[in-house]
């Protein structure tokens, strides 16, 4: 089958126009939709089972090397259920695009579900729990690294920037459609949840159990990080079964927030394969 493309050449569209208020964080929030962009983006999210309610092109999109391969998903898509398909020129797309050189394609859909769980933890389970996180370059990337690494889930302890905002999707690199990510009100009630299947909380802080050759790092366990200026809070610090800082012979004060998480993860993750 063949995609029904409707071409949009005036930015006075009405549809457009309303299309072009989501770049507005507020607005695309109220109408509980996020956009997605670019080829991997977008083929990560249709493979994952995100369904659109737009698709959008540039007319370059549609001779770019890429394109057969997302026609192909997203046809098999709209078998299921149907979307509206838009057609624009290079300038009218540029328009709706977060990013300064956009390749051309992007999705439209609702926002994907964050909520506690259900049912207990893994219990040999890695979770990355992420307290107060506010930028969404950091948020995307620790959702990237604990996919990388083998996690079973991303938990935001707490009020945290949202996962699925344009810039957090972007660093994500499509991760945030991979792994479950997991909303409790605070990090106490994560704690909760994480002892129903006895799983240790290991908070990473500079004044923690500095890690050596000979420290053995294996599930299960909850990894958490904190805020990127304050760290994290009295009460998680407190609720935390263990502590671990990571020795840093140079002169740097401190790592940031993802640079801390990635070593951390990557120690975890070998101790799961030793």
């Amino acid at each position: 089958m063949d995609l029904p493309f409707k071409t949009i050449s005036s930015r006075e569209n009405a549809t457009y126009k309303n299309l072009r208020a989501l770049r507005q964080a507020k607005k695309a929030h109220e109408a509980g939709l996020i956009l997605i962009e670019g080829f991997r983006q977008v083929e990560e999210a249709l493979a994952a089972g995100i369904q659109p309610q737009w698709l959008i092109a540039s007319s370059a999109a549609l001779i770019h090397e890429r394109w057969p391969a997302l026609q192909v998903m997203a046809e098999t898509c709209f078998e299921k259920i149907a979307f509206e398909c838009l057609l624009l020129d290079t300038r009218l797309f540029e328009g709706l695009s977060a990013t300064p050189s956009p390749q051309g394609v992007a999705i439209i859909a609702p926002t994907p579900l964050i909520s506690s769980p259900a049912g207990c933890p893994e219990e040999q389970g890695l979770y990355l729990v992420l307290e107060g996180i506010q930028d969404p370059g950091n948020m995307g990337t620790m959702i990237r690294t604990a996919d990388a690494f083998g996690f079973d889930g991303v938990i935001l302890a707490g009020p945290a920037v949202d996962p699925f905002g344009d810039k957090a999707l972007r660093s994500a690199m499509g991760s945030a459609f991979h792994i479950p990510v997991y909303q409790f009100p605070s990090i106490l009630e994560a704690k909760h949840w994480l002892s129903t299947s006895q799983i240790p909380l290991v908070a990473a802080e500079l004044s923690g159990e500095t890690i050596t050759r000979s420290t053995v790092l294996q599930p299960p366990a909850a990894l958490a990080i904190g805020n990127e200026g304050a760290g994290l809070s009295s009460e998680a610090l407190a609720l935390a079964d263990r502590r671990l800082g990571i020795d840093m012979p140079g002169r740097a004060e401190s790592l940031n927030a993802a640079s801390a998480a990635a070593i951390l993860c990557h120690l975890f993750a070998l101790g799961r394969s030793d």
